[in-house]
Formats: structure tokens, sequence, C-alpha cells
């Protein structure tokens, strides 16, 4: 059996030109090599050691900068040699907290930076903290403290992020990390490949195609030799072929990691352990708890807001109602909300008053002889949704979110698009994210409805306060428009 190139194997293109060595003649294994190993590689502690001392002597020499602008000489002074000695301190500290000096934190130019940026702000406020307590702030020079944060800043951010390109540079080349070996049956490998973050430089991937798995030759040891990890891919039942890999690794002292057998649709759901045990969520909240708690206090905060800034539009929209027809000033229906709950939304009333047919709603439709004259200007600016403010004050609903859809509708709809109810997973809103995309009114086609999901499902899997004051802007804009009726 012979390596192959890249081109063959499907796993991309190489950093080198693959050679061939006879590993074992009767087809057991497919050794294929993605990339060479390198000689000289870079030591991953000595770079971590290196990007320390980087920051550190940045730190120094911004203290200096600082000294020199407050007081015309680069010498630091004997009283503030103290306040860097317990900066450092507090930066060491600060950064092992922070897991500053992860292989995640420094191969990511933006994390790296706003996690330095994090703990030297921590630093300073220490630094600030020992001013007020010991009473000795006359002794220093605020001045030169400020210049010093700033300074160090100036200083550390841009090489942070040299560092981090360089350090991908040395990855992407196999000068720097582990050469990494991925070994397992045929369709178990191309399952881990494909499921392998593109930071992951594999070195060779072995297909072990034996049907008895027994003991493995010492060629194939031989293929091993300049690999410092492997990942086993089999099926957790595949004992016999894990005991074997499992021999050899401990003979050549490598690290062994299994990856348990996987379904294509299982990549896409993410990993996690509950007590040491290892599982994939297949289903969870869309937000967490605390994320959850600024959606309500945003709501509750500028629902308030805005319902104070209209109560006198609010009385003057019920007057013209009440004097135009007869009828409540106000429409109610029930609505499916979160968790597939029903509640009473509230809207101004827009047609003429009628007992609503239970199991009956019809859409409204452009040039509908229901709808009165107030009702139609209501309808054509959005007006006629601003009493579902308190629905929102009462929890029902959200100021941003997927738009309540009548009970029979849900039903309907909920048998003919997939993920339907998947919009029912939080609150439903006066405004979202279809709206602001041209998906609101009257729907007369399926996909039409299938469009205002996907936007909706968009929403609650993106969710972010930013992206709710976005789409409350934006609804400003569209609040006339010709598909409101």
């Amino acid at each position: 059996m012979t390596f192959v190139s890249l081109e063959q194997s499907g796993f991309g293109q190489p950093n080198k030109v693959s050679q061939s060595i006879t590993v074992k003649q009767d087809a057991d294994y497919d050794v294929r090599v993605l990339r060479q190993p390198q000689s000289g590689k870079f030591n991953w502690l000595s770079f971590q050691l290196f990007v320390r001392f980087s920051d550190i002597a940045l730190v120094l020499l911004g203290a200096c900068l600082a000294s020199l602008i407050r007081f015309d000489t680069l010498a630091i002074s004997d009283p503030h040699i103290a306040l860097v000695m317990i900066a450092v301190m507090a930066l060491l500290l600060s950064s092992e907290v922070l897991k500053l000096y992860g292989e995640r934190q420094i191969v990511s130019s933006f994390r790296s930076s706003m996690k330095w940026i994090a703990a030297w702000s921590i630093a300073m406020t220490v630094v600030l903290g020992f001013l007020f307590f010991t009473k000795s702030g006359a002794e220093y020079s605020r001045l030169w403290v400020f210049y010093w944060f700033v300074g160090a800043l100036i200083l550390v951010v841009p090489a942070r992020v040299a560092f981090a390109r360089w350090c991908r540079r040395l990855v992407v080349d196999g000068s720097m990390g582990e050469y990494i070996a991925l070994v397992g049956t045929p369709e178990n490998v191309w399952i881990a490949r494909r499921a392998l973050d593109d930071k992951v430089q594999l070195g060779m991937v072995i297909m072990d195609k034996r049907h008895h798995p027994g003991t493995i030759e010492a060629e194939m040891e031989l293929a091993l030799a300049d690999v410092d990890r492997v990942i086993l891919a089999v099926d957790h039942c595949d004992d016999a072929r894990v005991r074997t890999w499992l021999d050899l690794c401990r003979r050549r002292c490598l690290h062994l990691v299994l990856a348990p057998s996987l379904t294509p649709e299982l990549l896409d759901y993410e990993p996690h352990q509950i007590g040491g045990l290892p599982v994939w969520r297949l289903s969870t909240k869309p937000l967490s708890d605390s994320a959850l708690l600024i959606k309500r206090v945003e709501d509750l905060v500028l629902g308030s807001l805005l319902t104070l800034a209209v109560a006198p539009l609010l009385l003057l929209i019920a007057l013209a109602i009440k004097v135009e027809s007869r009828g409540p000033v106000l429409f109610r229906q029930m609505r499916h909300g979160f968790n597939n709950s029903t509640f009473t939304v509230y809207k101004f009333r827009s047609m003429e008053h009628a007992e609503e047919t239970s199991g009956n709603v019809v859409q409204a439709s452009r040039a509908d002889p229901r709808v009165t004259r107030v009702g139609w200007f209501l309808r054509r600016s959005s007006l006629d949704e601003l009493p579902q403010l308190f629905n929102v004050l009462k929890g029902e609903m959200s100021l941003v979110g997927p738009r309540p859809h009548a009970v029979p509708h849900n039903h309907l709809y909920g048998k003919q698009i997939e993920d339907y109810f998947r919009r029912h997973r939080l609150k439903p809103g006066i405004t979202g994210w279809a709206q602001v995309n041209a998906l609101r009114g009257e729907t007369r086609s399926i996909d039409k409805m299938r469009a205002r999901v996907e936007h909706d499902l968009y929403y609650i899997d993106n969710w972010s306060l930013a992206l709710d004051l976005r789409i409350l802007l934006r609804t400003v804009t569209v609040m006339v428009h010709p598909t409101a009726y």
C-alpha cells in the first residue's frame, strides 16, 4: 500500500509533495499524507513565553515613555516603580484568570486584543485601588498613570495582532503545533474530517480497513514516527480496533484521543458534557437566561417610554374609532405566544364590529369592505398595533419578535411548513425581522409564509440587543407600507 497525494484523496491542497512509502501489501491500510512534518519546529511553550515577556517588556516601555512625556526623562522615578510592580503582578494574575496565553487566545487577533485590554484594565484598576485605599494619590502623578495606561494599549494591541498573524502562519506552515494523524475506518474518518475545525492542520490520514483488527505491524509504527497526536475515529463498539491503536500509542508515548462515531447529521449540533458524560445538544433554549433578562429589561424600559410618549395619540385614536362606528375600541383575539401558549392580543378595531366565527379567521386583504375609514388609516400607518404595548408590559409579547398569528392559521401552516412552530420559542413581537424585510400583510401563498418563517427563525438564531435596536429603527421607516392593509 502506498501513500497517495491530496489531489487523489480529496482532502484539499497539499503543503508539500507527498512521498510514496510502502506500508502494507494487502491493502489493510490507506495512508494519506496531507503535509510533511517539519524539522526544527517552534515549540509552543517557547512561543507562549515569548509572548508573555513581550507583553511585560512593552508595558515597561510604556511606563518609560509615560515618564518621558510627563517628566522629560525615560527613567521611572522611585515612587512610580512600586506602581509598575503592582501593575505587572496584577496583569500576570488577571492574564491567568482570563487564559490570555491559551492557544485559542493567541491565534485570534480580536480575542487576543480584547482579552489583553481586559487584563490591563483590571491591572490598572488594582493600581488605582492601591492609591485610593493607601491615601497616597498625592505622591504619584495621575497624569503619568493615564499616559502609561494609554501608551501600553498603543504598544501591546498592535503587537498582539502581529503575534496572532505570525502564529497562524507558523501553524499553517507546519512550523509550530502538533503533527496530527487522523485514524479510523474510512466512513468515520470522512465524517470526523468534516467536523474538524479549519485551524486543525492534519498531518496524515490513516484509513484502517482491517476486517479483523489484531496487532498493528511494525511497518505502521514507522509511518507514525513524526506524529505527536492521534485522533481515533471508530465506532464505539469496535473495541478490538480501539485496543490495537491504544497499545501502539502507548508503546510510542503518543497522545491518543477518541472521536466517537457520529452521523453526518450530528455534526450540525454542539458537543457538551453533563457530569463528565459526553453528549450532543440536539435542542436547547434559543436564548440564555441572561439574554432573556436583557430582552425583558429592554421591553420594560423602552415599552414604558413608548407607552408614555404615545398616550395622547392612543386617546385620539380611541375617540376617532368611537365616533365613526359602533363597537368596542379594542379588537381582541387569541394568538399563540411563547411555547405555544395562548394569550389575548390587543389591537385598535379597524373593521366593522362583528362576532368572530370560531375556527374561521379571514385575513384582511386589499380593498377589504370590512375595513372602516379610520381603520384604513390605522392599518396603512400600522398604528392599529399600538395597544400591543400593553401586551409587552404584561410580559405576553416583546417589542421585537416573530409576529403572532391567529390560532387557526398556526394550525394550518404548522402542517405545511417544517419548523413552523419554532417561531414560538421566543415571545411574539410588535415588529420583527420579517416585517422590516417586506414580509408583512396578507400571505396569499405558502411560499410567502415560508419566507416569513425563515426570517423569524433567523432572528431567533441570531438574536442580539443590537439586532433588536436595528429592527426598531427600521420599523419607523416601514410603518407606512403598501402591504399594510
